[in-house]
């Protein structure tokens, strides 16, 4: 039993030691102190044997796997992250926890099996709590995504059917993961496979924007000099008076692109039109 309680992290490991060695000394002579001993209940050897007994059947009677499951929630939870979901589930089991840590350090441990079966159960259904939350958390920064990227300037560059895939890739980032620590573990790791997946794509997006509008300023630029123009021109127009969001939408627009192409050619000639 000494290793057992080692394993578990339980108290007694010295107890069940000295009686081993009563027992071993009650067997090396001719046990005619074995009254003495025992004597009354009261007796330390008897307590002893009875103590091991009751601790024993608890254990065999499903003790040892709840202690088990308890020791390795309380090492997962312990270690997450003290914000966000995970942290708000350290909170919520804290107080359970903390009992859990008083009641393994007593050596009458075995007589809380209810109460320590109680708290594994509402460690893991708050466990269950944790991780749908993080699953509906997951999803919305997924849509979120899938709503900012067709915003940037660089998204029109794309053809219908890479903006098709880069969308369906998006939507794979969401999983479903089963209600335990398996599955909070997995959300973890899927939680930064999300962030890096959407900065790389938009980062992806935004250079495969950029090649391609170089080459069609360039393609432009070869163009005009077989027409005998030494630079590209554009021509903004911009109206004296503005009374309408879609108007103000349209001439930042012309901004925008102009901003990129000029950053990206800088021989390119604009002129300025006011229009009423």
């Amino acid at each position: 039993m000494v290793s057992k309680l080692e394993n578990l992290g339980l108290p007694g490991v010295e107890r069940i030691r000295e009686l081993n060695k009563d027992l071993a000394e009650i067997l090396e002579t001719d046990a005619s102190d074995v009254p003495q001993r025992l004597g009354s209940e009261e007796s330390s050897l008897c307590t002893g044997l009875k103590w091991a007994a009751d601790g024993t059947r608890a254990l065999k009677n499903g003790l040892e796997v709840t202690i088990r499951d308890l020791r390795e929630h309380w090492k997962e939870i312990k270690a997450l992250p003290d914000s966000g979901i995970p942290g708000q589930l350290k909170n919520d089991v804290e107080e359970s926890l903390a009992q859990i840590g008083e009641r393994l350090g007593q050596e009458n441990f075995y007589q809380h099996s209810a109460d320590l079966s109680s708290a594994l159960t509402s460690i893991k259904n708050h466990l269950r709590d944790a991780i749908d939350q993080m699953m509906d958390a997951q999803k919305n920064t997924i849509k979120i995504a899938k709503q900012d990227l067709p915003g940037l300037f660089e998204w029109n560059e794309l053809t219908h059917e890479e903006q098709s895939q880069i969308l369906a890739q998006l939507e794979a980032l969401a999983i479903d993961v089963t209600k335990d620590l398996a599955g909070l573990k997995q959300l973890l790791g899927q939680e930064y496979t999300i962030q890096s997946r959407v900065s790389d794509i938009r980062k992806r997006i935004e250079e495969v924007g950029h090649e391609r509008q170089l080459a069609r300023l360039k393609e432009e630029k070869e163009q005009a000099a077989r027409e005998g123009r030494s630079r590209i021109t554009r021509s903004l127009n911009i109206p004296t008076r503005v009374t309408s969001s879609s108007q103000l939408d349209a001439l930042i627009q012309q901004l925008q692109t102009l901003k990129t192409e000029l950053a990206l050619y800088n021989d390119i000639e604009v002129t300025i039109e006011l229009k009423d």
